[in-house]
């Protein structure tokens, strides 16, 4: 007997009377995308998401201009895309449930994939309730008066006038005074958080078809919109002042251990590596198919998108900079504040800003989408290949309806 028998052997599942689950029934083989281009599409959106937009540009400004991109890159050629190769590759050779693919390896890991599904849970419930924010901005730019924008934003020359960080954390989110105060459900809130997991439900459903298709749209809309974004940066008076801002070398910063250290963290998480939904799309291509180019080439898509992000939001910053003479590192921010403080006002003072403001929060939305169905994707097929003896009574969509009604019922928490 084999290895690889004697550790299915290990862990076969049984039915409701103890008996044992034949192999058949127990693994009916991997799902598999329609088309190549499918493939990469779902790898490529999966990568790309929030992190790309709201971290990389600030790091990049805070940690020495230019001169990130060294320790950025290296981290880009010595881990993103070994692990990438690593990990898509694995999964593509090893024909087996997926709570078994390191147990194969040495028989205590099983405890990784299950440490896998919960990263991907609690990052799934993190990505959709940015998409259910992002949903909430969306359409409130439909308004007439974009309701984020101070009076007397138009003519603003510090950001304590220009910013307006009470509408999202109080009238948005209505965060209460102090921890002992839970405040009460925000029901528009949650009727964006059930919007957002209806979009995630009927993109992931049906498993790799359909997340498949969804991906041309949700994938390649962003960077449309980003590129709009981008001509319209260049556009504006000042856009090269947030350019040099961003990119002026600071090579001091190359002797720190922490920049080094912010490039490496900031390629595992906006790659997507060792999550597991990786290791999954690796399952849905043939054997005899060869993984190398796109295992090299999404780590490189997905670090060029972060930096066509930055280029986008430095123009932006270098305009408002110019306009009303506020310096750069005042505007700069990172993470929330610069999705749903600082972006929506720099947007609202260009002319047309309801329209502005309703791409942007649209791509937002997309890129929460392709980040979230990659995870729904990866713990659906693991709770389907755990409890094979359901399959009679359940099929993927009902599986995948349980895991997104509990993820919802998490998502509460982020609602009060």
């Amino acid at each position: 007997m084999s290895t690889k028998e004697i550790e299915l052997s290990k862990v076969q599942p049984v039915n409701d009377d103890n008996t044992k689950v034949s192999d058949e029934e127990a693994y009916e083989g991997n799902e598999k995308f329609s088309n190549i281009y499918e493939y990469w599409l779902s790898c490529i959106g999966f990568a790309v998401g929030f992190g790309n937009v709201w971290r990389f540009p600030y790091l990049c400004y805070k940690n020495g201009g230019a001169v990130f991109l060294i320790p950025y890159l290296c981290a880009l050629a010595f881990i993103a895309i070994p692990l990438y190769l690593v990990e898509t590759s694995y999964g593509q050779l090893i024909e087996c449930p997926l709570q078994m693919r390191y147990s194969i390896i040495v028989p205590g890991f099983w405890g990784v994939s299950v440490a896998q599904v919960l990263v991907c849970f609690f990052t799934c419930v993190y990505y959709i309730t940015l998409m259910a924010w992002s949903f909430s901005f969306f359409f409130d730019a439909w308004k007439g008066q974009l309701p984020w924008m101070k009076d007397g934003a138009d003519v603003a020359t510090t950001t304590e006038n220009l910013w307006n960080a009470d509408y999202f954390y109080k009238d948005t989110l209505e965060v209460s005074s102090n921890i002992m105060d839970q405040g009460d459900m925000v029901w528009w809130l949650v009727f964006c958080m059930v919007l957002a997991y209806t979009v995630t439900y009927f993109s992931a459903w049906k498993g790799l078809k359909s997340t498949g298709k969804v991906a041309w749209v949700s994938c390649l809309l962003p960077y449309l919109i980003l590129t709009i974004l981008l001509i319209k940066g260049f556009t504006l008076e000042g856009c090269s002042k947030g350019l040099k801002y961003l990119f002026l070398p600071d090579w001091s910063k190359l002797a720190d251990i922490k920049v080094w250290q912010a490039a490496a963290l900031q390629i595992l998480f906006s790659s997507g590596v060792s999550y597991g939904p990786l290791m999954y799309y690796g399952t849905a291509r043939e054997k005899n198919e060869k993984l190398l180019t796109v295992s090299y080439m999404v780590p490189i898509i997905n670090s060029a998108t972060s930096f066509y992000a930055a280029l986008t939001i430095f123009t932006f910053l270098g305009h408002v900079s110019t306009m009303r003479d506020i310096p750069i590192d005042q505007l700069s921010q990172s993470g929330p504040d610069l999705l749903f403080v600082a972006f929506p006002a720099l947007l609202g003072l260009l002319k047309g800003a309801n329209f502005w403001a309703i791409i942007f929060f649209a791509m937002c939305v997309c890129l929460g989408v392709d980040s979230v169905f990659g995870f729904v994707d990866f713990y659906v097929q693991f709770f389907w290949d755990w409890f094979p003896s359901m399959h009679k009574k359940a099929n993927k969509e009902t599986y995948c309806l349980a895991v997104i009604v509990f993820s919802f019922l998490w998502s509460l928490f982020f609602c009060k």
